[in-house]
């Protein structure tokens, strides 16, 4: 099982390129501000740690048995559950994992952390971790767990979709790092496909009203006059 698991893996890899997966992980981890690796589900590194947490570094490199045996302990929940989920290590520091499922398998797991929670009073958290609102953590959590939702594939990936899927990446990188709401993400996506606001308004299930309200704030976060600039916005910040 191990090695059919590892062997797709290779596969999944190798559509896109280990280079390439570093640079979208190095991106994602300067632009949040986190730490983030790609391993298989059996914790053997894909990529090296993307702005690699010293805090954490130390930790593990200190207490190494305790750190490897929380790994395995959540390596296999995931295996089984095979979904996106947050937990505090033992030392209160706060860590996520997205899984990555490719024809049907689960073959890679996106880890992302080196954070604390902003809410979390522990005063044993060495005070030079970062710290993030909650609501903000679970905002960051989503676009990392839908990042590896585009990456994971039924089948081979062309140049031209996987330079789709690299643009939409970045643009949405970009619209977190200024704040925008997973909400405010959606609408912008569906501005960018010539949608009216009553056409958004069908699609996302919500009022007219609250559409018109979700623009006002997406022009004010990016400093933009109106829809146009919006679209042209996220045209200038795709990266090719």
């Amino acid at each position: 099982m191990k090695a059919a698991i590892q062997m797709k893996c290779r596969e999944w890899v190798s559509q896109y390129g280990k280079n390439k997966l570093q640079s979208l992980l190095d991106t994602c981890a300067g632009t949040l501000n986190i730490s983030l690796c790609l391993i298989t589900p059996y914790g053997d590194p894909i990529t090296v740690w993307s702005n690699s947490s010293l805090v954490c570094d130390k930790i593990k490199s200190s207490n190494a048995e305790s750190c490897q045996r929380e790994m395995q302990n959540i390596l296999k929940y995931i295996r089984e559950a095979q979904k996106t989920v947050k937990y505090e290590c033992y030392m209160g520091i706060t860590t996520f994992a997205c899984p990555v499922i490719y024809e049907g398998e689960l073959v890679a797991l996106c880890l992302g952390g080196g954070i604390v929670e902003a809410e979390n009073k522990d005063a044993n958290i060495p005070q030079e971790v970062p710290r993030v609102p909650r609501e903000r953590l679970d905002e960051i959590i989503s676009l990392v767990s839908c990042i590896m939702n585009v990456l994971s594939s039924v089948g081979g990936v062309d140049e031209k979709e996987r330079d789709e899927r690299q643009e939409s990446e970045s643009v949405d990188l970009v619209l977190l790092k200024n704040k925008l709401s997973m909400r405010e993400m959606e609408v912008v996506r569906l501005i960018n496909f010539g949608l009216s606001n009553k056409e958004i308004s069908s699609e996302l299930n919500i009022s007219e009203k609250t559409v018109k309200t979700h623009v006002t704030n997406i022009l004010r976060k990016l400093k933009l006059k109106d829809r146009l600039e919006i679209i042209l916005y996220c045209k200038n910040n795709c990266v090719s």
